[in-house]
C-alpha cells in the first residue's frame, strides 16, 4: 500500500522522537538543557541523570550549533518510559516487568508497514560538496572517546544480497569525516553478515543509518528479532498499527518517514576502505575498551536527508551499576524463554546484574530456580551459558532458590557467599563474545577472534541435603507483614 503522506498518533501512541517526548514531558520525566557544548558536558550531564535513573534529557542551542537542532539522551532508564516504549502497564518494575514483556513478545503478529511517497525525513537533503556530518551537533560524550559520536541510538539499515531481507540494527557510529561514518557491526550480527555477503561478490554494500526516529524503531534495532523478520512490520506490531517508511532515493532501501537524520551510502569492498582508526568509546562494560584500526566497516555517505530543527537520539552507554539503555535487562527475557523451550522446569526469573540494555550484552546473568532434582541448577546454568541472548559478553551465570530477589546484587551475592562453595564452580573456555570485553588479553585482541571464558556457580541449597540446609534468620513474609500492619510501619 503506498501513500502519500505519513500519519500522526494521538493520545498516548507516538510515531516519532518528538511524540515522544512530548508524552515523557507530560509525564514529568523530561528535563531541557539549553547552551550545553557537544564536547564532553552533554556527556556528563546524560551520565549524572543515568547514574540517578533520572528524567530523559533534550538539550537545545548546543555550543556552536543553531537553536533547534537537538540532541536527547537518556531515554529508557527509568521503568515508566521503558514501559512506555514498550507499549506496557507503567506501574509494572523488575521482574514483573520483565514478565510482561516476556508475554507480550510471545503474540508478535508483524504488521506491514505503508509506504508514503513522502515524509519529514525528506524535507532537507545534502547531496555533494554539501554533505558534512559535522553539520549536526554530534557529542563526544566521554573524555577518552576516539572522536565524535552521532550513532549511540541508531538503526543501520542492510540488506541481504542474496535473500534480500531488510536487517536493522544498533551499531555505534563514530564521525571519520565529513562524508565518512563508522559502523561498529562486529563480526556475527546480522549487519556485518549482509555487509560480508556484498563483499564477497565483489560489491559495495548500501546502507541507510538512522539516528534519530521513534524509539519504537530502536527497540526493534537492539532486540534480538529472528533473522528475516521484516524489521518495520515487527516495530509495527510493538507500535500497536502499521509504521510509515519511504524509500531511501539513491538505494531504495526502507526508511521511516517521520526519522530525523538518515546518512545514506555505501560501505566498500576492504580493499577500497579508508584504514582509519575507530573508537576508542565508553562502552557498555564501563571500559573503553575497544579500538581497531581497519576493522570497523566505514560508510561513503552519499546522501544526507533530515528533518527541520533535527533531533539525534542518543542511548550512550554509562558504567554499571547506571542502567545502559532499558531499565530492565530487556535480553534476560529471551534467556527466560530459551530455558524454557530447553525443557528446563521451575525457572521462576532470570535477571542480568549491572549491564542493563537491548542489544547489549550481559557479564552477570541470574536464573531463579525451584530446584526439582539433583544436577537442576548446573543444567539450567549451562543452557543460560549457551544461548545467543545469554553467550554474547557473558561472565558469570549464577542459579539462586527462588526466595532470592535476583533485581538485588546484595541478595544474590548473600546466595553465592552462603549456599556456594568456591571448589565447585565451574569454568568453560572459548565462548563467543564481544570485542568490547575489556578482560581479551591483547595477543588475542590481535586476531580478531573474539571469546573468553565463563564461571557457572551453583548458589542454590545443596539439592542432596536441602532439607537438612539451616533455616533463614529472617520473619516469615505473614508474619512479618501481621506485625507491620499492626505497628503501622507499611
Amino acid at each position: 500500500m503506498i501513500v502519500d503522506e505519513p500519519r500522526h498518533a494521538t493520545g498516548e501512541q507516538f510515531s516519532d522522537v518528538r511524540e515522544f517526548l512530548a508524552l515523557v514531558e507530560s509525564d514529568g520525566e523530561l528535563r531541557r538543557f539549553d547552551g550545553a557544548d557537544w564536547f564532553l558536558e552533554i556527556g556528563a550531564i546524560n551520565e549524572a541523570m543515568a547514574q540517578r535513573r533520572g528524567p530523559m534529557c533534550l538539550f537545545d542551542a548546543i555550543k556552536g550549533y543553531p537553536k533547534g537542532w537537538r540532541v536527547s539522551s537518556n531515554p529508557f532508564t527509568s521503568y515508566r518510559r521503558t514501559a512506555r516504549v514498550l507499549r506496557l502497564p507503567i506501574d509494572l518494575a523488575g521482574v514483573d516487568l520483565l514478565n510482561a514483556w516476556r508475554e507480550k513478545i510471545r503474540t508478535v503478529t508483524p504488521l506491514d508497514p505503508i509506504e508514503v511517497t513522502d515524509g519529514p525525513v525528506l524535507e532537507h537533503a545534502l547531496e555533494g560538496a554539501d554533505i558534512d556530518l559535522f553539520r549536526f551537533p554530534a557529542p563526544q560524550w566521554n573524555e577518552l572517546d576516539g572522536g565524535r559520536f552521532i550513532g549511540t541510538g541508531s538503526a543501520t539499515i542492510t540488506r541481504d544480497p542474496d535473500e534480500g531481507w531488510v536487517n536493522v540494527g544498533t551499531y555505534r557510529n563514530q564521525i571519520m569525516g565529513p562524508n565518512l561514518l563508522g559502523i561498529l557491526a562486529v563480526a556475527g550480527k546480522h549487519g556485518r553478515l549482509q555487509i560480508d555477503r556484498w563483499h564477497a561478490r565483489g560489491e559495495a554494500a548500501p546502507v541507510c543509518v538512522s539516528l534519530g526516529h521513534d524509539p519504537t524503531v530502536f527497540v526493534e534495532a537492539s532486540y534480538n528479532v529472528p533473522a528475516g523478520t521484516p524489521p518495520f512490520a515487527w516495530a509495527g506490531w510493538l507500535r500497536g498499527e502499521p509504521m510509515d517508511i519511504v524509500r531511501s532515493p539513491i538505494h531504495g532501501l526502507p526508511i521511516s518517514a517521520t526519522a530525523e537524520i538518515v546518512v545514506e551510502g555505501v560501505v566498500r569492498t576492504p580493499d577500497q576502505q579508508p584504514k582509519l582508526v575507530e573508537g576508542p568509546f565508553g562502552e557498555w562494560p564501563g571500559y573503553y575498551a575497544y579500538s581497531s584500526l581497519g576493522e570497523t566497516p566505514i560508510m561513503e555517505v552519499q546522501a544526507i536527508y533530515h528533518r527541520t530543527d533535527p533531533i539525534i537520539f542518543g542511548a550512550p552507554h554509562v558504567k554499571a551499576p547506571a542502567p545502559t539503555i532499558f531499565a530492565f535487562p530487556l535480553h534476560a527475557g529471551s534467556i527466560w524463554d530459551d530455558l524454557e523451550r530447553a525443557g528446563i522446569p521451575g525457572v521462576t526469573g532470570v535477571w542480568r546484574l549491572g549491564a542493563w540494555g537491548g542489544g547489549a550484552g550481559g557479564m552477570f546473568t541470574v536464573v531463579a530456580l525451584r530446584t526439582a532434582y539433583a544436577g537442576h541448577a548446573k543444567q539450567a546454568a549451562a543452557v543460560a551459558m549457551a544461548t545467543r541472548a545469554g553467550a554474547y559478553g557473558g561472565r558469570y551465570v549464577v542459579v539462586v532458590d527462588d526466595d532470592i530477589d535476583i533485581t538485588n546484587a546484595d541478595d544474590v551475592i548473600w546466595a553465592m557467599c552462603t549456599r556456594s562453595q568456591a571448589h565447585e564452580i565451574d569454568v568453560v573456555r572459548g565462548i563467543w563474545t564481544s570485542p568490547t570485553d575489556p578482560a581479551i588479553p591483547p595477543e588475542e585482541r590481535e586476531t580478531g577472534m573474539y571469546t573468553s571464558s565463563r564461571a557457572i556457580i551453583d548458589a542454590t541449597r545443596p539439592y542432596s541435603w536441602r532439607d537438612k540446609f539451616p533455616p533463614i534468620n529472617q520473619f516469615s513474609r505473614e508474619k512479618a507483614r501481621e506485625i507491620r500492619a499492626k505497628w503501622g510501619l507499611d
